[in-house]
């Protein structure tokens, strides 16, 4: 036995009352590292999130929307929304 798993004794349901758990009690390969369900980013802290990344398609109706409109695209658009926001910007300069 080595001493960074020492033995550790829980409650059981059965007769004994008590089971003893050690390091040959433990298989690795049945184990999986527990991740906490709150990291987003992977960075092993509670929080975070990563960028989502924008496809091609999204950064160019981004621009162009950008140069139509004289304005900045809301984040919040999808490539269906911005879309349609660009064709109404054409009808209405009549292109």
């Amino acid at each position: 036995m080595s001493d960074t798993c020492p033995t550790v004794r829980i409650k059981s349901s059965n007769a004994a009352g008590f089971a003893d758990l050690n390091e040959t009690d433990f298989d690795p390969a049945a184990h999986e590292l527990w991740v906490d369900p709150l990291d987003h980013d992977g960075d092993g802290k509670k929080g975070g999130s990563q960028k989502p990344d924008a496809d091609a398609e999204l950064k160019a109706l981004r621009a162009e929307y950008a140069e139509l409109a004289g304005k900045k695209f809301f984040a919040g658009w999808d490539a269906a929304g911005l879309k349609a926001r660009i064709a109404d910007l054409r009808k209405d300069k009549g292109q």
